[in-house]
């Protein structure tokens, strides 16, 4: 970790040259300072500033300006291509939904500003002149790999109960512990974690689940967790090899597979209270539906299984499986040959529905009687060329 000068976009040097030139002092705090210190190149960079909104507002009256949350003393400027969010000191008022401030006083100290932050890792702020200011030991404790809260934990997480996701959020990306009050304080408010919604704990919860020490988070936060997916109560892990090798999907899949009776059921209840996308409820619903009951031995199977759920279902069903040990890389790799050599969907046969009209078969039938093709011919039963397709044709039509 370096603590050296800090690179800045020309940017973001132009706005601390405009804020200064003007009797103000600028810094960049929170995350790109956080992601700088651990060697990271930073996605964006927030700044904050003295400069009340409406000073800010005439000192950068040359260019386009966005009021964000001017009432919370955010305004972003746009320079080039890119908007910078310049906050005002502040100091918040109470937190009744233990959500959002009810309202905030704006200040010229930047202490105060630093004192209401969540972490003290996200407390360092920087300017080219001040270097590195930070007043609750971020830097240290990036050093030593600890999440640890500003100030009162307590007072931190009933304030916003959403810093209790993000503590074990960055627990699992970053590999850090957290500290030992700070923990506590988690625990003891993870109730609070109702008045959080569903959009921002999911995006938490997908976050943690991609970190790279996403496991050790889970067993060691299970009752945090289990607040929000009461599903997972009694969570039970896999081993780690295969788990951080798959996305998304496939390790939330391998956790419900091991932690419940009826995986695919409580998969769908638990996203539909995160208010998950459609598709990754369907996709995971597939997937633990049939993991445990498709033959995979041999190539009839798979091929019965791309026609019943697709694809992307069928590989992460596969996925799945060798995760847990029950699948080997060859037959996973044999169902992705499959899927793009041999005949699994309609559209593959050597007969099509205007061959059916002909034949004097109509509607609804005409989908039913392409399907027991498709079936004949996964099955071997009946070769995918047309005459042989036709005369089975006129068989099932006349079943």
């Amino acid at each position: 970790m370096s603590e050296s000068k800090m690179p800045l976009p020309s940017e973001v040097a132009l706005i601390f040259e405009l804020l200064t030139n003007a009797g103000h002092r600028a810094d960049i705090v929170g995350g790109c300072t956080r992601d700088f210190l651990l060697g990271k190149v930073p996605s964006d960079y927030d700044i904050t500033t003295d400069a009340t909104p409406e000073e800010m507002l005439r000192i950068f009256s040359e260019y386009k300006t966005v009021p964000t949350g001017i009432q919370h003393g955010t305004v972003s400027v746009i320079i080039g291509r890119t908007q910078y969010e310049i906050t005002t000191y502040r100091v918040d008022g109470d937190y009744k939904d233990h959500r959002h401030p009810d309202g905030v006083c704006f200040t010229r100290s930047l202490d105060e500003d630093l004192a209401r932050r969540d972490f003290t890792m996200n407390a360092i702020c920087y300017n080219r002149v001040d270097g590195f200011t930070d007043r609750f030991g971020g830097i240290k404790d990036i050093e030593s790999g600890v999440i640890r809260a500003v100030g009162n934990p307590t007072q931190r997480f009933r304030e916003d109960a959403l810093r209790i996701l993000r503590a074990i959020r960055f627990s699992a990306t970053l590999g850090f512990s957290i500290e030992k009050n700070t923990a506590s304080a988690a625990r003891a408010q993870a109730s609070l974690l109702k008045d959080v919604s569903a959009e921002r704990t999911y995006t938490e919860w997908k976050k943690l689940i991609l970190g790279i020490s996403a496991l050790d988070v889970l067993r060691d936060y299970n009752d945090i967790i289990a607040v929000f997916i009461p599903q997972l109560k009694n969570i039970r892990l896999p081993e780690k090899t295969r788990f951080y090798s798959e996305d998304f999907i496939i390790r939330i899949c391998a956790i419900f597979a091991l932690s419940v009776d009826d995986p695919s059921g409580a998969f769908l209840a638990s996203m539909e209270q995160l208010k998950t996308d459609t598709k990754t409820k369907k996709l995971g619903a597939a997937i633990l539906k049939n993991f445990e009951y498709c033959d995979t031995d041999n190539d009839v199977g798979l091929k019965k299984l791309l026609i019943d759920i697709g694809f992307e279902a069928a590989a992460g069903v596969m996925r799945l499986r060798r995760l847990l040990g029950r699948e080997t890389d060859e037959r996973v790799e044999r169902l992705s040959y499959l899927a793009k050599n041999s005949v699994w969907r309609v559209c593959d046969l050597d007969i099509d529905g205007n061959d059916l009209i002909a034949l004097g078969v109509g509607g609804a039938a005409i989908g039913k009687i392409l399907q027991s093709l498709l079936v004949s011919v996964v099955k071997e039963e009946c070769d995918n060329e047309k005459l042989s397709l036709l005369k089975l044709a006129k068989e099932l039509k006349g079943v």
